[in-house]
This record gives structure tokens, C-alpha cells and sequence, in this order.
């Protein structure tokens, strides 16, 4: 089933390239653009909260050309699709240049990410991400492309620049499966116009260099991985092994933080932001660990990006 998903996204990829100066939607177009979302956000309801596994992945068979067949519209970037976006996550960067669109389907006992970019072009530009997580140990030394990417929901975007170029960071949150679920830094860049997962950013005490952070822990758990805007930091939590009853070991937060700095483009990584541990650390609401909030992307009601 997975496999026929993934062989839709490369077939429907084909032939939805190109270049024109952009223009404002037509209002013809909108009113179909209005149609098609509202039979997607059937399907997009289905595909989170449907009973069945059989019924969630049909209705990702369906939702993938059908949202495809509506981005072909020209213009098609300039329709924000907000019924979406309870079920599913559409970011932008400062300057709009693309928008990254990510949802994730429960499977047998796990989660399948899903995920395309689509360039701010009149005429559509589309990259379709292929989940290629299980296939990666070291995963933080790897440069990813789309057809190999590290798959996550990702609830955050934010630029990294340098003088020379603009890197993204992306915040993302796997549920992964029952007993584990995983949080990442990764970071998106464009080369001779194509997307590009992971850069030499992140830098350590030890001198040490990768290409993203994952972070693994126990499902049960409550983690956070966000930009502090007050401290200008990237702050998230400490982890160390804990043996739960029956002996199995897992990754726990010890109430202490970490984070990033920062500086000409890298990421400074720092041992301890606080000297106290805290409880909880400075954000504007829980993300991802299902404490509040009432959709998929962790946002309490009435909350957009």
C-alpha cells in the first residue's frame, strides 16, 4: 500500500514543472480552487482521524492527485487552502518563495509522513518528499533529497542567513510509533533550484559537525524543540536513558535544556541554557505533545501560524 503512495507522488511529480512571472489567482480559478477544497478536507479529515488504516491510506490515494490536480491551477500558490490546515501543515518562508506542505497517516502500529514543496511559481513547481526515514543510521551526517528525505510533520520555518546565501530551519515531530517518538532540526536549502536536507551547520563543544538534530525519546514523554524569541536561542530538552518495568530502555527529558546560538549561519550548540532545571521552558504554547491543542499540529484553538 505505502509503496503504490509513493509511486503516485513520483508519477504525478512529472511534467508539473515551470517558469512564468507571477500573477494574482483569477477569480475563475479560485471558485474551483473552493470546490476542491472542500472535497479535500473530507479526505484530509479521514486520512487523521478515520478508525480504519484501510480507510486512511484510500483516502491518501485519493487526496494526492486530487491536490495535485488543484495545484495545477495557475497561480495555485496564492490559495492559502485553510481548511487544510487542521489536518495538515503549510508553511512559508518570510518571502514566500515556496510554501512546505507535510501530514502524517497512522499506519499498523506506526506513522507514514507525507510531504511536497511547491515553488512560488504561476505555473506549478512541485517536489514531492518520499519518506525514507527507516533507511538511516546516521542520519545526522547525511545531505537528503527530496526522494530520500527524513519524513516529519514539521510545525516551524525560519530563515538562517548568511551573507552568500538563505538557508530554512525546519522544526518537525514524528509520531514515529506507539512506544517512541522523535523531534528534528533539520535544515532546507536550494541548489541550482532543487531542494536540498541537511548542511554542516550545527557545531559542538567536542568539534564535532552535523547536518541536522534528531531527538528520540519515549512517547510518554513531554519535549520541546523551538526558537525562543526573547533569548534568541533554540531550546530543547535534555535527554537521558531511563529502564522502564520491564526493562526496556528509553529516552526521558531530566527537566534540564539545551540549545543552539545562532551566529553567521551555524549553530552554536550550548550544553545548558539554564543553570536551574525549570519545568517548563519559555514558549508560546505546547507543541506536539498532545498536553493542549486540539489538532494535529498542536495548536490550541483559533491558533494559525
Amino acid at each position: 500500500m505505502l509503496k503504490q503512495i509513493l509511486v503516485v507522488w513520483i508519477l504525478l511529480a512529472v511534467g508539473v514543472t515551470g517558469y512564468s512571472q507571477q500573477t494574482k489567482i483569477s477569480r475563475e480559478d479560485e471558485l474551483s480552487l473552493i470546490k476542491y477544497e472542500d472535497s479535500l478536507g473530507m479526505l484530509a479529515y479521514m486520512i487523521v482521524n478515520d478508525s480504519l488504516e484501510y480507510n486512511r491510506f484510500a483516502a491518501v490515494r485519493a487526496f494526492i492527485p486530487k491536490f495535485v490536480k488543484a495545484l495545477k491551477y495557475k497561480n495555485s500558490f496564492q490559495y492559502p487552502f485553510k481548511q487544510l490546515q487542521t489536518y495538515i501543515s503549510i508553511l512559508y518562508p518570510p518571502d514566500s518563495t515556496f510554501r512546505i506542505i507535510t501530514w502524517q497517516v497512522h499506519g499498523d502500529g506506526d506513522f507514514q509522513n507525507y510531504g511536497a514543496i511547491q515553488m512560488n511559481e504561476e505555473e506549478l513547481k512541485l517536489f514531492p518528499l518520499l519518506d525514507r526515514s527507516e533507511t538511516y543510521e546516521d542520519v545526522e551526517d547525511r545531505v537528503l533529497t527530496p526522494k530520500e528525505w527524513f519524513g516529519a510533520i514539521y510545525y516551524r520555518l525560519m530563515p538562517l542567513k548568511t551573507r552568500k546565501k538563505t538557508r530554512y530551519l525546519l522544526f518537525g515531530f514524528d509520531n514515529y510509533n506507539p512506544m517512541i517518538k522523535r523531534k528534528l532540526l533539520d535544515v532546507l536549502s536550494f541548489e541550482d533550484g532543487k531542494p536540498v536536507f541537511g548542511a554542516p551547520v550545527f557545531e559542538y563543544e567536542d568539534g564535532s559537525v552535523k547536518y541536522r538534530m534528531l531527538m528520540t525519546y519515549y512517547a510518554g514523554a513531554s519535549t520541546t524543540l523551538n526558537y525562543d524569541v526573547e533569548r534568541k536561542k533554540i531550546i530543547y530538552d535534555h535527554l537521558i536513558k531511563h529502564t522502564d518495568k520491564s526493562g526496556q530502555n528509553l529516552q526521558v527529558s531530566d527537566g534540564s535544556y539545551e540549545g543552539f546560538e545562532i551566529k553567521k549561519g551555524k549553530l552554536i550548540h550550548i550544553d545548558k541554557v539554564f543553570h536551574l532545571k525549570v519545568d517548563e521552558p519559555p514558549r508560546p504554547y505546547p507543541v506536539l505533545n498532545g498536553e493542549s491543542g486540539p489538532d494535529i499540529l498542536g495548536r490550541p484553538k483559533g491558533k494559525k501560524h
